[in-house]
């Protein structure tokens, strides 16, 4: 754990000094070294190969962006100086603010997937839950890679200037040019569910096929969204920020009661759907100063 913390560090100041290209690099060498690190060590000892992976893999991590942070900024900031400790309130109250939104996220997220998928093995079956989570598994991967996307190029510019214009400006940039590539991504992970399904689950997870259409739907509106509530992240506004997360979580779980004894487990992937229309309802509500005032 605290090799994984120092390393999300470290990516964090790349991402913040702007150096996508290093911090791209970065990402490339190392999915490449651990994932020869550990295909050998899980091929020549198997299951304790496994486990040994699971404690090199963060040290790896660590030790390859340390060299990495070094090489990239060393020229511009001295690096203890840029690592040292000294204790500011006004600092602290920033970050814990963006605790406080960590920390909602990681409860009522949750949670609430606890309270739906109890419901779906009440209701509908523990085959059906599987097919669920099996989706949002997929659903993970492709959204961890856009997410980092808008971290890695919207964040860092939303941080720098803070102004309605710029604020416009980037998100506008990023939709025409970033957007319509995750937009195919999306498309060709429908086409391919079926291959999807085959190569990484197996035949009795055949159920989550109708699901995909609409858990896509919901993702691709979930991104569109996500770019927006950036901006409370950009300007440390945990009250905009906690209401759309609660009107977002809330949404879900009403709508999810609601559409699953009507439509099977595919009222789950609905009320995915349904809920992130809500979010972004609330979101551009929120935003609606930012985004539509001209003067600003």
């Amino acid at each position: 754990m605290p090799f994984y913390v120092v390393f999300i560090f470290i990516t964090s100041l790349l991402q913040g000094f702007e150096f996508f290209k290093r911090y791209i690099t970065l990402q490339i060498v190392i999915s490449l070294v651990i994932f020869i690190i550990s295909a050998y060590l899980i091929y020549t000892f198997n299951l304790t190969g496994a486990l040994y992976s699971i404690v090199i893999v963060p040290f790896i991590q660590c030790v390859v962006a340390f060299f990495f942070l070094k090489s990239t900024i060393q020229h511009q900031v001295p690096l203890f100086e840029l690592i040292g400790f000294q204790w500011s309130q006004e600092i602290a109250k920033k970050l814990f603010s963006y605790s406080a939104m960590a920390l909602v996220s990681a409860f009522l997220l949750p949670l609430v997937a606890i309270l739906v998928r109890n419901q779906v093995r009440t209701q509908v079956g523990d085959a059906a839950a599987g097919w669920w989570e099996g989706m949002i598994r997929v659903s993970n991967y492709y959204i961890l890679f856009a997410t980092s996307l808008i971290s890695m190029y919207v964040l860092p510019k939303l941080s720098k200037n803070k102004s309605s214009s710029h604020f416009r400006t980037t998100i506008s940039h990023f939709y025409k040019t970033i957007l319509p590539f995750l937009l195919l991504g999306l498309i060709a992970v429908y086409i391919s569910r079926d291959y999807i399904i085959l190569y990484l689950f197996n035949a009795d997870f055949e159920g989550m096929e109708p699901l995909f259409k609409w858990q896509l739907i919901g993702d691709f509106i979930k991104i569109v969204t996500t770019v927006l509530a950036f901006q409370f992240i950009a300007r440390n506004d945990i009250k905009r920020y906690l209401v759309a997360e609660i009107v977002s979580v809330l949404s879900f779980y009403i709508f999810s009661m609601i559409l699953l004894p009507l439509y099977s487990i595919e009222g789950i992937v609905m009320a995915h759907v349904a809920n992130y229309i809500v979010y972004f309802i609330v979101i551009v509500i929120l935003l609606k100063k930012e985004l539509f005032n001209s003067a600003s």
